[in-house]
């Protein structure tokens, strides 16, 4: 049986469940998250900037903190580091910066280690305590590390057509905005992507950016601005079923898939490059023309790459038993709802779906998972994704467990979603694997109180001042429980 390499938690799936749409990032500041380090321990003697501290900067923070970068000053000098010393350790002690969400628990450890980890030591974390702690020495500058080329603007090796808008797009508002343009590859014949980069045009305000497939070419009919054949799109695309083909985020590299890899782009496809914009303090310039990449296989591949995007559920589904939302804490009597009453924190909604073992009556292969991603709104506080495994998994392969965690996010952050950043490391055969029958898990939890601040901060843009009960939905005051 043909294996399937998937890039998120499930293959595309063809079975009657609700898909939700994936939102982008906006404003404001996240709780930062309860966590503890290594800070306070014995202090690390004569620790500088150039000996100790500039290369863990290399490494995990000048990425995004360089000149003309979406993070709003640089680390790239001593000069600059000394300003921040104090903030860097207060960051990096709450694990808010850099800014990753992967992280482990006692009831969700993921057995696989993901591709460019941003996640700081503890040794790293006391390094910056103890440098800042010391008054911010300089040392010497010989002990600086080599000097790494840094570019806001990497290209993908081998692209074959490149897409950007016919004009650019002006901010018309100093809030975050979500805007979509429609691309047209003009494909007279299926394709299989094998690599796809954005290149963001303004650094300074293009915050991240999703690439999304319209077969039926839905789009069209949502263009506003005629331009640059773009329109706002909070939410998602706006498409009935939307299908995730690539994603950027700051300091992210080319989406690259090995040679024998490719996802199927069909004839007559669209593609819909949602851009998220975040103005801030030190924009220079409003305008913006991303552009999209994309690498094509010259033949189809070995393994097909998959994206679905899984949850959102409002209800029980028919692929399995107790499958759809599952019961939970608020319900009414009539049965599972999605609703997170106001006033309450810790909230959580609960949604499972069975891997079916047919698609339109034909057997579905087993998956390798290439990547996992959560997604939540403003109310959202914490996800967890995890896979329950048939007893006779993948023909009882040595040492799997039966219960496997894929994802924990323990400190949910709307601000810094990095979807496609939570991709397995190691090569396809080595990856995570499900198939037809295991049965997938996604734990959300909620915060609807004031003591939100992300939440606080939206309702205090609509003049209100008190949380109110939340649905399922697409707008800033609704939530959402995603996988993908």
């Amino acid at each position: 049986m043909k294996i399937e390499a998937v890039a998120v938690t499930v293959a595309a799936l063809s079975v009657s469940i609700a898909l939700g749409n994936l939102s982008g990032c906006s404003s404001g500041n996240a709780a930062a998250p309860t966590f503890t380090s290594s800070a306070g321990g014995p202090v690390i003697a004569n620790v500088t900037f150039h000996k100790d501290v500039e290369p863990i900067l290399q490494k995990n923070c000048q990425k995004c903190h360089v000149s003309g970068g979406i993070a709003p000053f640089a680390l790239m000098t001593y000069d600059d580091a000394k300003q921040t010393a104090s903030e860097m350790a207060t960051q990096t002690a709450q694990k808010t910066m850099p800014p990753w969400g992967a992280f482990s628990s006692s009831t969700c450890t993921p057995t696989h280690g993901f591709q460019e980890d941003l996640r700081l030591s503890d040794q790293d974390i006391q390094t910056i305590a103890d440098w800042d702690s010391a008054g911010a020495p300089e040392g010497d500058p010989k002990d600086a590390p080599p000097a790494i080329a840094i570019s806001t603007n990497v290209g993908l090796s081998g692209a074959v057509q490149a897409f950007k808008p016919a004009a650019p797009y002006k901010l018309t508002a100093s809030s975050d905005q979500f805007r979509c343009y429609v691309l047209d590859p003009k494909l007279t014949s299926t394709q299989y992507m094998n690599g796809a980069f954005v290149i963001p045009g303004n650094t300074q305000i293009v915050h991240h950016a999703l690439i999304f497939a319209d077969p039926n070419q839905e789009s069209l009919a949502l263009i506003t601005d005629k331009t640059n054949n773009s329109y706002d799109c909070f939410g998602g695309p706006g498409t009935s079923a939307p299908s995730l083909v690539s994603a950027w985020a700051p300091g992210m590299q080319p989406q690259e898939f090995p040679s024998n890899v490719g996802m199927a782009i069909q004839k007559g496809t669209l593609f819909v490059m949602q851009v998220h914009y975040h103005p801030h303090s030190t924009v220079t310039s409003d305008t913006d023309v991303t552009t999209f990449q994309i690498r094509y296989l010259d033949k189809a591949p070995a393994y097909n790459l998959l994206t679905q995007l899984i949850g959102n559920f409002d209800g029980p589904i028919s692929s399995g038993p107790g499958d759809g939302l599952m019961p939970g804490p608020d319900d009414p009597p009539s049965g599972p709802a999605f609703l997170i009453p106001a006033g309450v924190s810790g909230h959580t909604e609960e949604m499972q779906l069975t891997i079916p073992t047919t698609i339109s009556g034909v057997a579905l292969p087993d998956l390798y998972l290439y990547g996992v991603a959560s997604h939540e709104h403003y109310v959202g506080t914490q996800q967890a994704i995890s896979i329950s495994h048939t007893p006779g998994f993948l023909s009882a392969t040595p040492g799997a467990p039966s219960e496997e965690c894929l994802l924990n996010v323990p400190a949910w952050n709307f601000n810094w979603q990095r979807f496609y950043a939570y991709q397995y490391d190691g090569v396809i055969e080595h990856l995570p694997r499900v198939g037809p029958g295991d049965k997938l898990h996604i734990k959300c939890t909620y915060d609807n109180t004031m003591q939100n601040p992300l939440l606080a901060e939206s309702l205090g843009e609509r003049q209100m001042n008190a949380p109110v009960d939340v649905k399922l939905g697409e707008t800033t005051l609704d939530e959402m429980c995603l996988g993908g």
